[in-house]
């Protein structure tokens, strides 16, 4: 699935995540892997992290680490507290391959409706329990 990288960092910034982070590079590189070959899913960061790792010329600890840690800046500068990301209000802070999970998720929906990608569509989030939907 061919989705522009601009598309996938303007998501994640959107989601509260800052792009001066490594980590953020890193879950761009992520995503882009997950959308084009699909990992299973309790395997899957096993197999993103050295992948990832590999493209970036890095440690797989050092790739996940840095994601670990985009996310907690993101959570503890209450990004994704106050906002309302994924049209669900987030009580908990994500793991990697939760946020992995969601986005490669609504990316793909949006490419199965075949419409161009809207930048400013509300983004949706799985609910698995992980989330409370709006009120």
């Amino acid at each position: 699935m061919e989705i522009p990288e601009s598309i996938i960092r303007g998501i994640l910034i959107r989601a509260g995540m800052s792009p001066e982070y490594r980590g953020f590079r890193y879950f761009v590189c992520a995503i882009t892997m997950f959308l084009d070959d699909p990992f299973p899913g309790r395997e899957m960061m096993t197999k993103v992290y050295p992948a990832v790792a590999a493209k970036m010329n890095t440690t797989p600890s050092r790739v996940e680490r840095c994601m670990r840690n985009a996310v907690r800046i993101a959570w503890d500068n209450q990004r994704f507290r106050r906002d309302r990301v994924l049209s669900w209000l987030i009580t908990h802070k994500m793991t990697n391959s939760q946020l992995i999970a969601c986005l490669v998720t609504h990316l793909r929906t949006q490419a199965e409706m075949q419409e161009p990608y809207d930048i400013h569509a509300p983004l949706i989030l799985m609910p698995d329990g992980d989330a409370e939907p709006e009120e």
